[in-house]
């Protein structure tokens, strides 16, 4: 029996299904084509420039480096003497012939770094993105500075222990002037990370150098002074660098459509998080709606920046703990429901490793600070015979102000007693002295302390 149209729209439940049909389409569509507007993120993306390699002393190290293979730190790693330990406890001539054997080999990146050291720090700019290489090369490109910067430190333990402070000093110095004057040449967010620890591990070398008696006046102050000009919190190189972080997290969400998978780019991600796990819901990944979700961070640290570091610090800690919740909820079969489900998860597990960078950063400036309190402190003892009672003895003769914690605002201070550079409340207990990173998840816990040092060493 056929149904008359007449009969049809009269009929319920071929409208109901009709209904059905046209809201389940709707509700398909919208949960996976639909995706939010474009961003307006013009003001999140790096400024193009043209770069011209020769006039640029960072682009000619880039370009003589870019094949070159550097495996020096390598070599020294493997090697069965450690240099970074104790100088007694190792064979120097065998050491030295272990080094002399390596420098041949790596001749052609310790030249260019020297050239780099000894070029116009003025026409330094990373070229970016004319140089882009893949995510592998790009990598292995980052390791030229990196890697001859680790090797060049390994040397400071032989020279010392060839009784040649002042060389090792000035070797461990002229890393730390390179690898800063890098961090501000507008580096992309992975080399500026790298960069951030080499500065981290030229001062942890400095305080094993100068610890010990043989520092001479001359030379603390000149150290003193270098550092002085070289402050690693630069506002704008760090604003740079978060900027980069933004574009390639942009590009690693656009390519993961583009190729319609997300595991592909993950597995070669940059992000160390994001390859430990993969969405397989590629459908569930919306770009637009996901650097919506990036965004909304960006401009919350941006404003909190321009009130000062210590309100970045608390923006970043909220941010953190913010995704990490979101994240145990995505473990929820509710979650899948959402139809951005994979760019929540990418985007938050990008996020905190992104801020990171922050915290990276204000811990080498508390190192920073600490080692110029403690060239400070050993100045003023060998002009004087004694330490001073706080540190606002120091300025402004040796020190021009007195150092702050940025993550806090705090003033470090001085306990002679102890022998200990602290901030307000800090633990002084002598065997826990130490400089500690501050804790993601316990704000109010954050403490640094550093014993002096050369507490056991009289002054001359």
């Amino acid at each position: 029996m056929l149904w008359s149209p007449h009969q049809l729209y009269r009929n319920p439940l071929l409208l109901g299904a009709g209904f059905f049909l046209l809201l389940s389409g709707s509700t398909a569509w919208l949960f996976i084509f639909h995706d939010a507007p474009d961003p307006d993120d013009a003001h999140m993306l790096p400024a193009p420039t043209l770069i011209h390699v020769e006039s640029n002393a960072l682009a000619q190290y880039v370009a003589a480096t870019n094949h070159m293979p550097i495996k020096g730190m390598e070599a020294v790693v493997s090697s069965p003497a450690d240099p970074f330990a104790e100088p007694n406890l190792h064979d120097p001539e065998k050491l030295k012939e272990h080094f002399l054997r390596t420098d041949l080999e790596e001749a052609g990146a310790i030249a260019a770094f020297r050239a780099l050291s000894d070029s116009d720090v003025s026409t330094w700019e990373w070229p970016y993105p004319q140089f882009d290489p893949p995510p592998a090369r790009r990598m292995a490109r980052i390791s030229a500075l990196d890697v001859t910067s680790g090797y060049l430190l390994a040397k400071c333990p032989l020279l010392v222990a060839s009784g040649k402070t002042a060389e090792a000093t000035e070797l461990a110095l002229l890393v730390f002037r390179v690898n800063h004057r890098a961090a501000i040449a507008k580096l992309t967010s992975d080399q500026y990370v790298s960069s951030l620890g080499t500065q981290h591990q030229c001062l942890e070398v400095l305080s094993e150098i100068l610890s010990g008696s043989e520092a001479t006046p001359e030379l603390l102050r000149t150290t003193l002074a270098t550092l002085t000009t070289h402050v690693p919190a630069n506002l704008d190189a760090y604003t740079h660098a978060r900027k980069s972080a933004y574009e390639h997290f942009k590009r690693l969400i656009k390519d993961a459509v583009a190729r319609d998978t997300l595991e592909y780019h993950l597995r070669i991600s940059w992000y160390a998080p994001l390859r430990a796990r993969f969405t397989p819901l590629t459908l569930t990944l919306k770009p637009n709606a996901t650097l919506h979700l990036r965004l909304e961070i960006e401009d919350r640290m941006s404003d909190a920046l321009k009130t000062g570091w210590p309100s970045a610090v608390q923006s970043a800690l909220i941010e953190i703990q913010r995704s990490r919740e979101v994240l145990g909820s995505l473990g929820n079969w509710r979650a899948y429901i959402d139809g951005n489900h994979g760019g929540k998860w990418a985007h938050h597990r990008c996020i905190q490793e992104d801020l990171d960078t922050l915290f990276d950063l204000l811990c080498l400036q508390d190192a920073y600070e600490v080692t110029r309190i403690n060239l400070a402190l050993r100045l003023f003892e060998l002009q004087s015979g004694t330490l001073p009672n706080d540190i606002a003895a120091l300025t402004p003769d040796t020190l021009s102000s007195t150092p702050i914690i940025l993550s806090t605002g705090d003033v470090l201070r001085w306990n002679r007693n102890k022998g200990i550079i602290h901030l307000p409340g800090a633990d002084l207990h002598p065997t826990k002295a130490e400089i500690r990173k501050l804790p993601y998840s316990h704000p109010d816990a954050y403490e640094i302390t550093s014993t002096y040092w050369w507490a056991n060493v009289k002054a001359e």
